[in-house]
């Protein structure tokens, strides 16, 4: 929404709030290593935790880096708050005083919208230890100051310290269903998306709308509802960790195609993504077809997408992007090129001109920026299967894999593919001429496999022919000297 109204020429500003003054409920998978020095800091405020990677100056700013360099990355032109300087600054205490203020009128309107009262407006953080989950609010005063005690509550460590604290010491934070309409209103936000946990009947987005219409008596934001973006079956979390981390998605493809994923789908569905799997390469795939779709062209089987999927594909494309021609190759197959060309992208991009996958020199442009995210998620997520390694000259020992008559078989089977030759015509003509020799495909494959991989087997043989190309692969078989 941000991005369609700047590019009609509308002013929008993007605020990121990072709730960084909420307490550490458990240990993230990410800092179990930690696990013997966050102990004693559960239910303390993340900004105040210590950064124990020695990383970052607090825990709250190791996790927020994640989506800060992702969006940075993107090119998110974004406003990141942090929710310990809004209240250190002061910008929640005259809502603290209204919502004292209009008490009663407030505990009825939660009472009526969720079925109960408030125990209490505010969590305070014991001046004494700094734990937020162990204290409790025993009195309000007059002139507006918090009687509490600290006592332990399971796992979070409490003290049993006895104190007193006033508005201006800012070490308490509203509960969330009073944080959010009050910092909507501070910061001026109109529009305001958020998942649909929060607008069930009774939610969060009830009880909003309600304290800005009867408590502010001001028009709130836009509250719109989406579904969750799941990574390998969990929520992205900031503290929580957890999830693949979102400046590593960022690194993986462009944001354009992530908005994709999203604009294809139904808003109010979860979205499940694993890109350890081979959903990011039939993502990429499918985001280049939706591109070519807008452009108008025709793909047999796909009419009834054609709207859904080229609309969606309109949305999340950048200006660059609309003006760009992808390139006409599939994810699998650029993976198998890049890898055979020794990750050279100057060679990957000479083979797909060779092979008439380039429509112009935008594509050019676009696969120097995708190649390097390509060989990221070669060397940290991609499985196994799909990783290979090209020998760059023949191996000493290589002439006992090979014979006269399998050279022979090599050669003439190489010879008779035609310049633009597809892997499906290379293994009509192998596995013709292995017949002929009475020779399984695993025979004639085992000399290839090691002669280019040093191993047995690897990717489908016609592909990385296909990929390697014809000359170099007669030049390779012409150079194996046999014993």
């Amino acid at each position: 929404m941000h991005l369609e109204l700047l590019e009609n020429g509308s002013d929008s500003k993007f605020i990121f709030v990072i709730d960084d003054y909420d307490p550490l409920d458990k240990i993230p998978y990410e800092l179990i290593r930690h696990s013997k020095d966050l102990m004693p800091y559960l239910g303390h405020p993340l900004v105040k935790i210590p950064d124990f990677t020695e990383t970052f100056d607090n825990y709250s700013s190791f996790f927020a880096n994640g989506p800060k360099e992702a969006l940075n990355d993107w090119g998110f032109d974004v406003e990141f708050v942090n929710t310990s300087d809004l209240y250190n600054r002061g910008k929640y205490d005259d809502y603290l005083d209204l919502y004292i203020e209009y008490e009663d009128k407030l505990q009825n309107l939660m009472e009526t919208i969720t079925g109960s009262r408030m125990d209490s407006f505010i969590s305070i953080t014991c001046q004494n230890c700094g734990n937020a989950k162990t204290t409790r609010i025993n009195e309000v005063t007059m002139d507006k100051k918090f009687g509490y005690t600290c006592t332990t509550d399971k796992q979070y460590k409490g003290c049993d310290h006895e104190g007193k604290l006033a508005i201006a010491s800012h070490d308490w934070k509203l509960k969330w269903r009073l944080d959010w309409p009050a910092r909507q209103q501070f910061l001026g936000v109109t529009v305001e998306p958020s998942g649909k946990d929060h607008s069930v009947a009774g939610g969060s987005i009830d009880t909003a709308n309600e304290i800005h219409k009867s408590i502010f008596q001001k028009q709130g934001p836009m509250l719109l509802r989406y579904g969750f973006i799941t990574l390998k079956g969990k929520k992205f979390s900031g503290s929580k960790g957890g999830a693949l981390p979102a400046d590593q998605i960022a690194s993986l493809m462009p944001y354009s195609a992530f908005l994709y994923m999203v604009y294809r789908s139904d808003l109010l569905k979860d979205i499940n993504f694993n890109p350890q799997s081979d959903e990011y390469g039939t993502l990429l795939d499918e985001f280049d077809i939706a591109r070519r779709m807008w452009k108008g062209e025709i793909f047999d089987g796909r009419a009834r997408e054609v709207d859904k999927l080229s609309t969606a594909a309109f949305l999340a494309m950048t200006t660059k992007e609309k003006e760009t021609q992808p390139a006409k190759v599939k994810f699998n197959e650029l993976v198998l090129i890049h890898q055979s060309s020794l990750r050279r992208t100057e060679n990957t991009i000479t083979k797909l001109q060779k092979m008439g996958k380039i429509p112009d020199q935008t594509t050019i442009a676009e696969l120097n920026d995708r190649l390097p995210r390509i060989e990221k998620w070669i060397d940290e997520l991609a499985p196994e299967s799909v990783k290979f390694t090209i020998l760059v000259e023949n191996k000493l020992d290589i002439a006992q894999y090979w014979t006269t008559e399998m050279k022979d078989l090599w050669l003439s089977a190489l010879t008779k593919l035609d310049e633009n030759f597809t892997a499906n015509d290379f293994t009509s003509i192998i596995r013709a001429l292995g017949n002929e020799n009475n020779l399984s495909p695993k025979e004639y494959y085992l000399p290839f496999y090691q002669m280019i991989l040093n191993k047995s087997n690897g990717p489908n043989a016609a592909n990385l022919v296909v990929a390697l190309g014809k000359e170099d692969l007669i030049s390779r078989i012409k150079s194996v000297s046999l014993k």
